[in-house]
C-alpha cells in the first residue's frame, strides 16, 4: 500500500496523459523526483513545488516521464504534452463562432467567451451550472464540449419556446450529447425520427415537428439574415 503520491482521480479526455495514466494510479514521481501524498515535491535545499511545477516548465510537444504505482507494480510512462483539454474552451481570438440551426434553435458550445455575454462579473451572474463546467469540468469521451440551447430565432414553427435560452442540452432523443458537432450528427442520422427532441439539464424539453422544422429552416434563416444553418467548421465535416 502506497502513503506517498497522487491518486489519479480523472484523466482528459485528448490530453497529455490520455491512454497513458488511468483512474486509480498514483504518481509517485515526475521527472525522478519523489512526489509526496500532498503532491509537493523537494527541488532544492528543502524548498517545496507543487508537482505542476514541473509541467508548467515544459512546452507543448515536450516529453515528460511519470512513474506511477499500477496493479501493485510501479510504471515508467513518457507523456507527450499536449495544449490543455479543457471541458469549456478559454478565449479563442481570430476564430469566428461555432453555431448550429435547425428549426430555429440557435445552438452553440459553451465557451469562456460565452459566459463572458453575462458581464465584467460573469463568474457571479452567469448560471451556476455553467460556471462551475468551467472551473471544474475536465473532458472525457462522453463529453468532449458542452452545449447550449443559446436562444430560439422566433418562427411559427417553433411556437411556445421563444422565450428559451441560455440552456445546457444533454441529450437529443434520448442519446447524450457529446459536442456540438456531435449534435449535428445525431439530428442527421436520426432523419427517420418523426420530432426533435432536445432535452436539457434542467428538465426543460423542446420537441418539434421534424419535418415542418426542416422544411421551414432556410425561411429561418433568410428572415434572421443568416447565411448558413452552421459554422464553417461544421460544414466541412458534413
Amino acid at each position: 500500500e502506497q502513503t506517498d503520491g497522487v491518486l489519479v482521480k480523472r484523466v482528459a479526455h485528448g490530453g497529455s496523459a490520455h491512454h497513458m495514466l488511468e483512474p486509480g494510479d498514483v504518481l509517485l514521481a515526475i521527472e525522478g523526483e519523489p512526489v509526496a501524498a500532498d503532491g509537493t515535491v523537494e527541488l532544492r535545499d528543502g524548498e517545496l513545488v507543487h508537482y505542476r511545477y514541473f509541467v508548467s516548465r515544459r512546452h507543448v510537444g515536450d516529453r515528460l516521464p511519470v512513474t506511477v504505482w499500477r496493479h501493485r507494480q510501479e510504471l515508467t510512462c513518457m507523456l507527450e504534452l499536449r495544449p490543455p483539454a479543457y471541458l469549456v474552451a478559454e478565449e479563442r481570438y481570430d476564430v469566428r463562432p461555432s453555431y448550429y440551426i435547425v428549426g430555429g434553435l440557435l445552438f452553440v458550445p459553451l465557451t469562456r467567451d460565452f459566459l463572458k455575454t453575462w458581464g465584467e462579473q460573469w463568474w457571479q451572474t452567469a448560471p451556476r451550472e455553467m460556471v462551475t463546467l468551467y472551473e471544474t469540468g475536465i473532458r472525457t469521451a462522453d463529453s468532449v464540449e458542452p452545449v447550449v440551447l443559446q436562444k430560439v430565432l422566433a418562427h411559427r414553427v417553433n411556437q411556445g419556446y421563444h422565450d428559451l435560452e441560455s440552456l445546457l442540452i444533454e441529450s437529443y432523443c434520448g442519446e447524450p450529447v457529446r459536442s456540438l458537432a456531435h449534435l449535428v450528427e445525431l439530428v442527421e442520422a436520426r432523419s427517420d425520427e418523426p420530432y426533435l427532441e432536445f432535452h436539457a439539464s434542467d428538465g426543460t424539453s423542446v420537441v418539434l415537428e421534424r419535418a415542418d422544422a426542416m422544411a421551414r429552416n432556410k425561411a429561418i434563416l433568410r428572415k434572421y439574415r443568416v447565411r448558413h444553418d452552421r459554422s464553417e467548421e461544421l460544414r466541412t465535416k458534413s
